[in-house]
């Protein structure tokens, strides 16, 4: 049957998409490279040794606890979704340990990264009465990738032993870590009922979304206990304090993880014992010592100029983001006659010169 009736498909969407611009001067994706190359297998987020005991335990907890719901398997998204459903909790908990046991100092449980703290400290003060910890329904779930979960998941899923592989459950090196917190924890530890298994299943079935939180809070009253008295429950239980860098006292069973024998450990190891000999004073100091020291890696030799790259680029960011503050709409004409705008623009030209300077000296070489 034929017509000659008009048809319209639409292969767009009505509303523009929206995009999030995190990356205004290209250079996310050669950071990312300089990084591996530097840290494998570590980010920015990856920053106390703690939080990998800590999350190693609560991966330990939450597992059974997921197993004993009924979960076995988190190869689809469902089925990981579920799990982090199990681990969340214990993530937020953790946090909520650590204000609860300093609420006292304030300015010291700000210095420890606590993600979630400005919703969580309302809900401890509040005796932790609220759903989801005092956060939003998006708060709650984005907590998968904006939580100590989300920052050290790569560091689950590629130090060795930490976990199978998968990034969820746990390997013999995690079950180290859990038995040594679960040790110091000592008057907080956390006792699962005997009858875990139809307690589990219950909670899910009866309670719905986001039973999981009741039933840890439930099951976990004295979380918010000392674990011991005086300074041990600080230095043995709770995160550490970012400007904090001492070594821990499971220091033992971590370090084989961070500089192990694995291809990536092995890497890391070199590069802090060639730092820890540097007489470096900054950044840009330290990454020109790098480059020369690892001149035979072609990516690390090409990081001597990038500082001073990025640097530049992000000082003209931040007079842009200093006039447009000043007046939101402005013309990019406008912006040039600033007093700052010439200053800046003749760095990063500078900079960035001198970076396809070194890239053109490294091909050079590299083809000889």
């Amino acid at each position: 049957m034929t017509t000659s009736s008009p048809h319209f498909f639409f292969t767009a969407p009505w509303e523009p998409v929206s995009v999030r611009r995190g990356d205004a001067l290209g250079l996310g994706a050669l950071a990312d490279q300089f990084a591996n190359a530097v840290a494998p297998d570590l980010s920015n987020r990856i920053s106390d040794g703690r939080w990998v005991t800590l999350l190693a335990w609560s991966l330990v907890q939450s597992q059974q606890a997921f197993q004993a719901s009924g979960g076995r398997s988190v190869v689809t998204r469902q089925e990981q979704i579920q799990r982090y459903a199990w681990l969340r909790p214990l993530e937020l908990l953790c946090v909520a340990r650590t204000i609860n046991l300093l609420k006292a100092d304030t300015e010291d449980w700000k210095q420890r990264p606590l993600s979630g703290r400005r919703r969580v400290a309302p809900w401890v003060d509040g005796n932790m009465k609220a759903d989801r910890f005092g956060m939003t329904p998006k708060q709650f779930q984005a907590y998968r990738q904006t939580g100590p979960y989300g920052g050290y998941r790569r560091a689950f899923r590629k130090w060795p032993g930490l976990t199978t592989g998968d990034g969820w459950t746990p390997g013999p090196q995690s079950e180290a870590l859990s038995r040594w917190l679960d040790d110091k924890l000592k008057g907080a530890r956390l006792q699962l009922p005997d009858d875990v298994s139809r307690s589990a299943k219950l909670a899910r079935n009866k309670e719905g979304r986001d039973s999981e939180n009741k039933w840890w809070i439930a099951h976990w009253k004295n979380f918010g206990q000392a674990a011991q008295t005086g300074k041990a429950a600080e230095l043995n239980t709770l995160p550490r304090q970012r400007g904090d860098f001492s070594e821990l006292p499971e220091a033992a069973l971590l370090k084989p993880l961070i500089f192990g024998n694995d291809t990536a450990g092995k890497k890391r190891l070199t590069i802090v014992k060639s730092i820890a000999k540097s007489s470096a004073i900054d950044h840009a100091s330290l990454c020109q010592y790098l480059s020369q020291h690892f001149s035979s890696e072609p990516t690390i030799a090409r990081l001597a100029t990038f500082p001073s790259l990025a640097d530049a680029g992000l000082d003209a960011m931040n007079y842009i983001n200093d006039v447009l503050k000043r007046e939101p709409k402005v013309g990019l004409v406008e912006v040039a006659k600033g007093s700052a705008a010439k200053e800046v623009c003749k760095a990063l030209q500078a900079a960035a010169q001198a970076w396809l300077e070194l890239q053109a000296k490294n091909l050079s070489v590299n083809s000889e």
